[in-house]
């Protein structure tokens, strides 16, 4: 993803945790790997603005591997769905894309314009 779709992904993060208030929210970017993973309670705030780690290839499953470990109650994966497809999780999912007319393999998609 370019600096700017970084950029929108994460008002849109600040967003969420700010209307809904989750317990927890974890923010963690994803390559090939997990990089830099953020936990932030229901009454921090999310930083401005976030540097971009990794940047190698997309692959999906680590997310999902990590996330498993925390027990979310869903996941809120903010891509452009160049990638391979994970293994479906037990838990909700909403893929946020900035790809026009893709679809996430599973859960729900909506699409970002950036």
């Amino acid at each position: 993803i370019q600096p700017k779709d970084l950029e929108a992904f994460l008002g849109e993060i600040k967003s969420i945790h700010e209307d809904v208030r989750p317990l927890n929210t974890h923010i963690i970017q994803v390559d090939t790997q997990v990089h830099a993973p953020m936990h932030f309670g229901e009454w921090d705030r999310i930083p401005t603005t976030l540097e971009a780690e990794g940047r190698g290839g997309t692959n999906f499953q680590p997310a999902f591997d990590w996330a498993e470990d925390h027990n979310p109650s869903c996941l809120i994966y903010l891509t452009d769905l160049y990638a391979r497809d994970p293994v479906p999780p037990s838990y909700p999912t909403l893929w946020v894309s900035t790809t026009a007319k893709k679809e996430g393999p599973f859960g729900r998609t909506i699409h970002l314009k950036i």
